[in-house]
């Protein structure tokens, strides 16, 4: 029994590890999203300011 109670502690590790992994990789997948809508708002910004 304790040699499959670690085997499970194991798998649960890894996989709140690779959750947490994966919830990071979101996240910053996100935030360059938003970096990009960012510098797209500024471009059209300068644009305008160009043409007055």
């Amino acid at each position: 029994m304790r040699g499959k109670i670690v085997i499970l502690h194991g798998n649960l590790i890894t996989i709140t590890v690779l959750s947490l992994s994966l919830d990071e990789s979101k996240k910053k997948k996100s935030r360059e999203k938003n970096r990009e809508i960012e510098t797209k708002k500024e471009e059209k910004e300068e644009k305008e300011i160009k043409r007055r």
